[in-house]
């Protein structure tokens, strides 16, 4: 089983709304987990610059690129799938 991020939160949300009977150990160990030092996800794509040497911007951060074979921008990391879904 590969490490997925989860919401500590729903969990238990989930595990009060599902469990039937007074709370089990599962609960405990929910509560007690550690906790991953994560960052959310930023979501980017590549925008076309004709001005520039430069010939790519990236439109989380504005860094300037001449190549768009990256997958993530190198300066802020955001991942270039063209996703709305950018963090503030």
């Amino acid at each position: 089983m590969k490490d997925d991020l989860v919401s500590r939160q729903w969990l238990l949300n989930e595990y009060d709304r599902q469990h039937k009977g007074p709370p089990g150990g599962a609960r405990k160990i929910m509560e007690e987990a550690p906790a991953v030092d994560a960052e959310p996800v930023r979501h980017g794509r590549w925008i076309r610059m004709d001005d520039t040497f430069a010939r790519w911007q990236c439109s989380a951060c504005g860094a300037k690129n001449h190549s768009v074979c990256w997958t993530y921008c190198p300066s802020c990391g955001a991942k270039m799938d063209g996703g709305t879904r950018d963090v503030e």
